[in-house]
C-alpha cells in the first residue's frame, strides 16, 4: 500500500479531527457546497455602517431624552427650593405674637400700602405681611390683615411648606 493511500483513509484520521457526520463538515464553510445550498449573502460594508448609524442615533437620542426628563426634574425641584425660601422670607418679615407650633396651620396675609412719605415728599409702596391663626372664612365681614397670600404650616426642621397658595 501506498504511503498515500493509507494517510486517505478515514480511520487514520485522529477522532478528534474528523467530522461526526456529512452534514456538519458541510456546516463549518462559510460558502455554499451544493446548488440547492441557500445562498450566501454579504451586506455591502456602507449599508452596515448606515444600520450601525442609525441605531447609534436612536441610542443616543434615547439617552438625550432620559437626561432631558432628569434635568427637567431637576429645575422643578429647584424651583420649588425657591418658593419655600421666598416664602420663609416672607414669614420671617410677617408680624405675629405667638410662637408657631409645628404643623399648625397659619394663615399669611399681605395688606398693601400707600403712603406719602412727608420727610421725602415721595410714594412709598410696600407690603405688610402678618401671620394669623385665624383664617379667611372665620372673619365675619372683612379681613382687617388684608388678602390672603397662603395657608402654611411650619414643619419640624423649621421650615415652611404651603398647605393651600392662593397666589404668591
Amino acid at each position: 500500500m501506498n504511503s498515500y493511500q493509507s494517510l486517505s483513509r478515514e480511520s487514520e484520521i485522529p477522532e478528534n479531527e474528523q467530522p461526526l457526520n456529512y452534514a456538519e463538515g458541510k456546516r463549518s464553510k462559510t460558502y455554499a457546497t451544493e446548488t440547492s445550498s441557500p445562498p450566501i449573502r454579504v451586506e455591502p460594508v456602507e449599508e452596515q455602517k448606515s444600520k450601525s448609524l442609525s441605531a447609534m442615533r436612536q441610542h443616543a437620542s434615547k439617552q438625550i431624552d432620559q437626561l432631558q426628563k432628569q434635568a427637567d426634574l431637576l429645575v422643578k425641584q429647584a424651583r420649588q427650593i425657591e418658593s419655600r425660601v421666598e416664602l420663609a422670607e416672607k414669614i420671617g418679615k410677617a408680624r405675629f405674637g405667638f410662637k408657631p407650633v409645628l404643623l399648625q396651620h397659619y394663615f399669611l396675609y399681605r395688606k398693601n400700602i400707600d403712603t406719602a412719605s412727608k420727610e421725602m415728599n415721595e410714594e412709598v409702596v410696600g407690603e405688610d405681611l402678618t401671620l394669623s391663626l385665624v383664617g379667611p372664612e372665620e372673619w365675619n365681614d372683612l379681613c382687617p390683615y388684608g388678602m390672603l397670600i397662603a395657608k402654611v404650616r411650619q414643619l419640624g426642621d423649621s421650615t415652611w411648606e404651603v398647605v393651600e397658595n392662593d397666589g404668591c
